[in-house]
Parts: structure tokens; C-alpha cells; sequence
């Protein structure tokens, strides 16, 4: 038996005029190291407007690596704290 693929509900880009779903991307470019430009098209009104993306997967690493600094963050004030108990 196959196994599926966790798969994600991907959200359609909403048009910013008319707030339609009918869209599509007209282009798609790296920017920088883990971004992505995109330029999108509106099919109902022909409005055209720019999104910068991040991969999902980029930003997992992202909110860890940020959980992670706060996690140093808060053992450097508890040592720093304990020591100034230890001084007096």
C-alpha cells in the first residue's frame, strides 16, 4: 500500500483590488538566499502585484533557530542573575 504525503493546504494569493482567487504567477525569481519574488496576475481584473515568499521549510529552520536564541537568551540572564546571588 502507498503512503501518502502529508500534504498542505496551500492558500490561493488573493487579488489586493478585487479580492478574487481566480490568480496566477506571470513570474518567479530567487531573491536573495531564501526568498522567492513573485509576480502574480489577476485573471478577473488583470491587476498585476508583487509577493515575496519564504519556503516552509526555510521557515521551520527559521522559528527554531529563533526559539533557540531565545532559549540562550534566558540561560545567560539566569547565570548572570544566580552569580550576582552568589556575591553577596
Amino acid at each position: 500500500m502507498k503512503r501518502r504525503r502529508d500534504v498542505k493546504k496551500i492558500k490561493k494569493a488573493k487579488c489586493p483590488e478585487c479580492r478574487s482567487i481566480l490568480t496566477r504567477v506571470s513570474d518567479s525569481r530567487p531573491c536573495g538566499k531564501y526568498m522567492y519574488r513573485r509576480r502574480r496576475v489577476c485573471d478577473a481584473c488583470k491587476y498585476r502585484w508583487t509577493t515575496y515568499e519564504i519556503p516552509s521549510e526555510t521557515w521551520k529552520l527559521f522559528q527554531r533557530l529563533k526559539k533557540l536564541e531565545n532559549i540562550v537568551k534566558e540561560l545567560n540572564k539566569a547565570i548572570e542573575s544566580n552569580e550576582g546571588l552568589n556575591e553577596s
